[in-house]
């Protein structure tokens, strides 16, 4: 089965049903309801998909919408090496680092992020936006892994 790494920002798509961002994050809560992938975020994310879910939807609506994401998405351990590692990396901005680092950690086969930085500065096997995830999902397109044994090389700056 897929396993997938998804950014903060496309929680929060679905969750909040932000604008014209929810269509692609809600297709990825579809694929896992129909075990097509499992989905799963970092442990030091969940505090900022808390924080950003009571402030977009009210500290009653965005605490519920909160608990339903424990039962969506599995949560990645971060550990004090994990850290040292995205320190270690290259990779200048910290939470992009970690992100990758806790992919390769669970040998995710894709991250999905709207993180124009990120998209942009890193290279990653398997890094995408959401909409490219749906697209590949679609058309059975989906080959690409972060497998630790692979040959897998991150860059800060320019691809």
């Amino acid at each position: 089965m897929i396993r997938v790494l998804v950014d903060t920002n496309v929680v929060i798509d679905s969750f909040a049903q932000r604008g014209e961002f929810a269509l692609a994050a809600d297709r990825l809560i579809d694929y896992m309801e129909e075990d097509r992938m499992q989905a799963y975020i970092t442990a030091s994310t969940a505090t900022d998909i808390f924080h950003l879910l009571v402030r977009m939807l009210g500290k009653e609506r965005g605490r519920e919408r909160f608990v339903d994401i424990f039962d969506t998405f599995g949560v990645v351990s971060v550990t004090g090496e994990n850290c040292r590692e995205a320190l270690r990396s290259g990779i200048w901005d910290f939470e992009d680092a970690l992100l990758i680092r806790c992919a390769e950690k669970i040998e995710a086969d894709a991250i999905v992020t709207r993180d124009e930085a990120l998209l942009t500065n890193s290279y990653a096997r398997g890094l995408m936006n959401p909409q490219e995830f749906v697209d590949r999902m679609e058309a059975g397109l989906f080959h690409t892994t972060l497998h630790e044994d692979e040959d897998i090389r991150y860059y800060a700056g320019e691809k």
